[in-house]
C-alpha cells in the first residue's frame, strides 16, 4: 500500500517551475511555491517610461490639426483650475490661520463693556486719548469715515498706519501723562479682527520697555466695537460725535 503512494507520486507531472528532475520532498516538508516562469515579464517585454511618453506624443501627433488645438485648450484650463484651486486652498489655510492666531491673542485681552464705559464717562467726562485715567484708540480704516461718527476724546489710528513708529510714539504719549493713563481701550467697527489683534500687539510692546519706573496701562478691547456703541449711544453727544 505505502508503496503504491510513493510510486504514484513520482508518477505526478512537476508544477510549474519545478524541475523534473527534483527528488520527491521529505515527509512533513511543506512545498514552495514557485510562480511560473511564464508569468514573469522579462526586462525586454516590460515598457519604459520613455517608450510610453514616445507612444503618447505619436499618437497626439497622429491626431488631426484641430483635434491637437482643441486638446491643448482643454489641458490649459485644467491646469488653470487647478492653480486656481491650490491658490484658494491657500488662501484658506492662511486665513484659518490668522483667525486661530486672533482667537489666541483675544483671549489674553480683557473686554469692557459698553455699559461700564459710558458709565464712567458719565462720572468722569469725556475720555481722552492719554491725558485722562481712561483712553480710546480707534483703529478703523475707511470706515472711520463711512460709518460717520466716533467716541469724543479718542485718537484715530488707522490698522493700516499702526505700525512700529506709530507703536512707538504713542508709547511716548503715555510715558509723558507720569502714569495718569491706567487703561487704553482699542476697538474697531466690531471689535473682533483690528480691535483685538493691535491690541494684543501693543500689550506685547508695552511688555518691551525697559523703564523701570514706567507703568503701563491695562489694554483692553471695546466689546462690540463702534457698531454696538453707537446703537447704544443713540445720538447722545456725550458717547457719540458726528461728523
Amino acid at each position: 500500500m505505502r508503496r503504491a503512494r510513493r510510486l504514484r507520486r513520482r508518477r505526478r507531472t512537476p508544477g510549474c517551475g519545478a524541475d523534473a528532475k527534483t527528488p520527491p520532498r521529505a515527509r512533513g516538508v511543506r512545498r514552495r511555491w514557485v510562480p511560473c516562469a511564464r508569468l514573469r515579464p522579462t526586462p525586454s517585454e516590460a515598457p519604459s517610461g520613455s517608450a510610453l511618453l514616445d507612444d503618447v506624443v505619436a499618437a497626439l501627433e497622429a491626431l488631426p490639426s484641430h483635434h491637437q488645438l482643441a486638446l491643448t485648450v482643454v489641458l490649459g484650463l485644467f491646469f488653470l483650475f487647478l492653480g486656481w484651486r491650490n491658490a484658494r486652498v491657500r488662501h484658506r489655510q492662511g486665513r484659518t490661520k490668522s483667525g486661530l492666531g486672533t482667537m489666541l491673542a483675544a483671549m489674553e485681552l480683557t473686554y469692557v463693556d459698553g455699559d461700564e464705559l459710558r458709565g464712567w464717562i458719565k462720572e468722569n467726562g469725556r475720555v481722552s486719548g492719554v491725558d485722562a485715567a481712561w483712553g480710546v484708540v480707534d483703529v478703523r480704516d475707511e470706515d472711520f469715515d463711512e460709518m460717520g461718527g466716533h467716541i469724543p476724546g479718542c485718537i484715530h489710528i488707522g490698522s493700516e498706519d499702526f505700525d512700529e513708529d506709530a507703536a512707538d510714539r504713542l508709547v511716548e504719549r503715555i510715558k509723558g501723562t507720569g502714569g495718569a493713563l491706567r487703561r487704553l481701550i482699542f476697538h474697531c467697527t466690531m471689535s473682533q479682527v483690528r480691535g483685538p489683534t493691535l491690541a494684543s500687539s501693543f500689550k506685547a510692546r508695552l511688555t518691551q520697555e525697559e523703564d523701570e519706573d514706567f507703568e503701563p496701562p491695562e489694554v483692553c478691547v471695546l466689546a462690540g466695537g463702534f457698531r454696538r456703541w453707537s446703537r447704544a449711544a443713540d445720538g447722545d453727544p456725550d458717547f457719540i460725535t458726528i461728523g
